[in-house]
């Protein structure tokens, strides 16, 4: 048990952990890459959809998408125009 939780753990504590967590992930679920891969992303479904979006608003970057791809983006989802700009009226608050 640690003597401090997480939450309340310093940066380079909390980073520590998190490289001896992927490192155990590593070496359990079959030591390569698309293997660990593959187990983080069963972890990440495994949590609940409120626990999925605190984890994505923690993320403190941004993602820039261009036109263009957005466009493409948009596209590959095979709906309506009327409907893709019903959907941005969403997305891009």
């Amino acid at each position: 048990m640690p003597r401090v939780v997480s939450a309340n753990a310093s940066k380079s504590t909390i980073r520590r952990r998190s490289r001896e967590i992927s490192n155990h992930r590593f070496q359990v679920s079959g030591a390569t890459e698309e293997s660990s891969l593959a187990q983080q992303r069963d972890e990440v479904k495994k949590m609940s959809l409120q626990e999925r979006q605190e984890l994505m608003n923690g993320i403190k970057q941004k993602i820039f998408v261009s036109a263009e791809v957005a466009v493409a983006m948009q596209s590959d989802v095979d709906l309506p125009w009327n409907k893709i700009r019903l959907l941005n009226r969403y997305m891009y608050l």
